[in-house]
């Protein structure tokens, strides 16, 4: 069986733990005695971490999805927690919409393994995904009190870095620690950034259900730059520690 491309793609996005997004949607549904749901939803303003509008509304049961759907339709930004919300999204962008999704895996080719352990069949997750980004923060060095540091020829290594080259070519920086940031040495924070795009052979792996680390290896091979590689970049930079880097991702050996 096969399926046709999109006009427009899904393209989950695994979700860091701090949020970067400005707005989020939360539906509960309420099962009553009579057999009816309630549906209580509501947008969040991340920003100002306050509520901008709030929806509550009564549907029979036999569909307790679909006052959700007609919700979701109005803007196709899904989180991604279970089949219903999973298919919701694939249907959305098989019918030529443009959905961002976000759902909690540790890397991007995890989330083709969370979308298929969450029921979706192969051939639409194949046929319906062409990037999936991965997305962390990591906290910048204050610049106040942002000193020259030498690290560990271990943590240089375990960030993929060449300890002797890398010493000679870069400065590394540490915050010592000022009353500005509260004596912790940083001070704000950036992302850090893995962009797996989809081509064909990754196509066929999801087709055949391959494991994330088959997918991981091809992607690597194809160009991928992992999280950590990403915060190796900004460690080089001077913009955060080796041993930040190292907190917020995982290794790369696949």
């Amino acid at each position: 069986m096969s399926a046709s491309k999109p006009p427009y793609p899904i393209l989950p996005s695994p979700a860091p733990r701090e949020r970067l997004h400005t707005r989020r949607y939360e539906f509960n549904g309420y099962r009553r005695a009579d057999g009816l749901w309630d549906i209580e939803g509501r947008m969040t303003d991340v920003k100002s971490y306050g509520f901008d509008n709030d929806y509550r509304g009564r549907i029979g049961p036999e569909e307790p999805l679909h006052d959700m759907r007609i919700r979701l339709t109005l803007d196709d930004d899904f989180v991604v927690r279970d089949i219903e919300t999973a298919r919701m999204a694939i249907q959305s962008s098989l019918t030529g919409h443009l959905v961002f999704s976000t759902l909690h895996t540790n890397d991007s080719a995890g989330a083709v393994s969370r979308l298929l352990d969450l029921g979706v069949e192969p051939y639409l997750v194949s046929s319906s995904v062409i990037a999936i980004i991965a997305q962390r923060l990591v906290r910048r060095i204050c610049p106040d009190c942002k000193q020259p540091a030498e690290p560990q020829e271990n943590d240089l290594r375990m960030l993929g870095l060449d300890a002797a080259a890398e010493a000679r070519d870069h400065t590394f920086y540490v915050g010592a620690g000022c009353d500005r940031c509260f004596q912790t040495g940083y001070r704000g924070r950036t992302g850090i950034y893995e962009l797996m795009l989809v081509n064909e052979e990754i196509q066929n792996l999801i087709y055949n259900r391959e494991n994330a680390g088959t997918i991981k290896k091809v992607a690597l091979n194809a160009g991928l730059q992992t999280l950590r590689m990403d915060g190796a970049r900004k460690v080089l930079a001077g913009m955060t520690t080796v041993s930040e880097v190292l907190r917020v991702t995982q290794s790369d050996i696949v």
